[in-house]
């Protein structure tokens, strides 16, 4: 790691849509299957009152099965079980899940902040018994402050994609090397801040093709897209990190 870290390495886009490509088509089975699964759960337990507390957590362990399963579908090990072995970590990856909460708290108040427009309260007040001259005053107060909207909206987009692609190896790191969630987030961070641009950018164009896919299959595709962002972000995670300790030397940059 710390050769990684002080070397660098050579990112190459083209080799984890390869590698993440042939992953999924040669479990594409089970990734489809556990695809279908996580939507109807994620649907059932939204409506389950106390566990709907918990769903983003929940989503983060479910994901996780994408990686364990991915590194056990290399070594030609697989198993449909293995997908739900994030709950063998739910500790740091619930710890994980609340440190990436903390550190969007801010942005969100700071957004809410500058979007609510000067004279909304009062507004508020004042138009309380009038429905009708409530709504259009608001409507005009949002309008005039569209600017701040705008900006406030530019930075939110922005900041999260930071949190995204900088975190994006963390819970790989967690269940494939057994990390405590601070160590993989902060490797996580320094590994990708390397090439952070190209990372951002190869995140940006996933997300395109997913929307795409879906649009253009009438939601369909969706059961391909999904589980592909995953076999990219592992692949991408196994040609870079990998499961040893040691890092394989073709992917650091000589001095």
């Amino acid at each position: 790691m710390d050769e990684l870290l002080a070397n660098g390495y050579q990112f190459d886009m083209s080799k984890y849509f390869g590698d993440g490509w042939d992953l999924l088509k040669k479990g594409i089975g089970g990734y489809i299957g556990f695809t279908v699964v996580f939507f109807i759960l994620i649907i059932v337990l939204a409506f389950i009152p106390f566990v709907n507390l918990l769903l983003g957590i929940i989503e983060y362990v479910l994901l996780a099965g994408f990686y364990i399963y991915s590194r056990n579908l290399t070594n030609n090990k697989q198993e449909f079980a293995q997908f739900f072995e994030g709950f063998n970590s739910f500790g740091q990856i619930f710890l994980f899940g609340l440190t990436i909460l903390a550190f969007s708290l801010p942005a969100i108040i700071l957004f809410f902040v500058a979007v609510i427009p000067e004279g909304f309260v009062e507004t508020i007040i004042s138009g309380i018994n009038d429905p009708e001259y409530l709504a259009e005053e608001l409507i005009d107060l949002f309008i005039g402050n569209w600017a701040n909207i705008f900006y406030a909206y530019i930075f939110m987009l922005l900041y999260f994609l930071y949190l995204y692609v900088s975190y994006s190896f963390a819970i790989p790191l967690i269940v494939d090397r057994k990390m405590g969630f601070w160590d993989a987030m902060e490797l996580s961070r320094k590994v990708i801040a390397i090439n952070f641009f190209y990372f951002a950018g190869m995140y940006i164009l996933v997300g395109i093709i997913v929307t795409v896919a879906t649009i253009m299959t009438c939601g369909v595709g969706i059961i391909i897209a999904f589980p592909f962002t995953y076999t990219l972000i592992f692949s991408a995670y196994d040609n870079i990190i990998g499961p040893e300790e040691s890092v394989s030397e073709a992917n650091v940059v000589e001095e």
